[in-house]
């Protein structure tokens, strides 16, 4: 019999979910790129702060706890950005094995930073940039995404394909990126109020 744990109407905020592929450079560092990233609706209870100590310095470590619905590709070294800060997985639970509904995730704040296996790569705070459509327009352009990254770009939550070159397939979800402008041409056209997500670093 099923049992509600969680009233989905709490599960309000919009997260990002990254997943990264590290390589080593010549100078022996371990430069990270996005592989894998995702929005979902997530529970984001309320965010706590707490000093400590470390190597004889003070410093403030800023928490919080996300439940969302179990999704396999969430693993203990994803990281997640959520209201423009970068935050690392300190521990990750599934909420009942069996039915596999939902997974808590408890983390810590890190200011833009990526902490892997003792190692801090420096990679940039990810940013979302949002557009409300009008209705019919298949192009917006913002001075905020130029020259930028770009690693995610979704309407209404599906996800687009983002290219660089030629002209998007009316037949796929594509949107052709234009670095120099900061300018989306998607292959479908906006419905009224249908919401552009652009993720960015």
């Amino acid at each position: 019999m099923y049992k509600e744990k969680y009233n989905i109407g709490s599960f309000n905020r919009r997260v990002i979910f990254e997943n990264w592929a590290f390589t080593q450079d010549i100078g022996g560092g371990s430069p990270a790129t996005i592989v894998q990233a995702a929005i979902v609706w997530a529970k984001v209870e309320n965010r706590s702060g707490s000093q400590f100590v470390n190597q004889a310095q003070q410093q403030w470590q800023y928490d919080c706890k996300i439940v969302m619905r179990y999704n396999e590709q969430i693993v203990s070294n994803t990281t997640i950005v959520y209201n423009n800060a970068r935050y690392t997985i300190n521990s990750l639970e599934i909420d009942e094995e069996g039915p596999k509904r939902f997974m808590i995730a408890r983390c810590s704040k890190r200011d833009g930073e990526l902490v892997s296996s003792g190692t801090i790569t420096p990679i940039g705070m990810a940013y979302v940039y949002n557009y409300d459509g009008i209705g019919g327009e298949t192009t917006f352009t913002t001075t905020d995404v130029i020259n930028k990254t770009v690693f995610g770009a979704y309407k209404d939550g599906i996800a687009f394909e983002v290219i660089y070159t030629g002209t998007p397939n009316s037949n796929f979800k594509q949107v052709l990126y234009t670095p120099a402008s900061g300018s989306f041409l998607w292959s479908q056209p906006f419905e009224p109020e249908e919401q552009g997500i652009i993720q960015y670093v």
